[in-house]
């Protein structure tokens, strides 16, 4: 999808793409926007938040959080919800199935995130590729 926009001092057309990776740079099968959320019996209950993950024209990703917080109070008898959006994340490191996050605090505690695709995904991820090199060679 291309956006077109005027500039209205210089009366001229800018076309701004989306970010793709450049021809012959393969595209990452985790980007995309991932919902997250603890499971039932986790010792440890995380917020639950969304993860983007986007591939710029080098290749390279780029991750950010969103996140919301519930708390109560029972002191003051308050609730309220903390919304956290566009938390930046460093990639540590990252394949076409799995990578790794840490969070970018300038105090306070750092967390790492590690995620992988499930070996289902992988497999239709390979197979889509597969059929477009077919597709291309014929």
């Amino acid at each position: 999808m291309d956006w077109v926009v005027v500039a209205l001092r210089q009366n001229r057309g800018l076309i701004l793409d989306r970010p793709r990776p450049r021809e012959g740079v393969a595209p990452n099968p985790l980007v995309g926007d991932w919902d997250g959320y603890s499971a039932p019996t986790a010792s440890f209950r995380s917020a639950p938040g969304t993860l983007h993950i986007r591939q710029g024209y080098d290749g390279g990703l780029t991750a950010w959080l969103d996140r919301t917080f519930s708390r109560y109070d029972p002191r003051l008898q308050l609730a309220g919800i903390d919304q956290r959006n566009g938390e930046h994340l460093r990639v540590l490191s990252a394949t076409q199935g799995a990578i790794v996050l840490a969070t970018v605090n300038s105090i306070g505690v750092s967390y790492q995130y590690e995620g992988m695709l499930s070996w289902r995904w992988q497999e239709h991820s390979r197979r889509v590729a597969e059929r477009r090199r077919n597709g291309r060679n014929s």
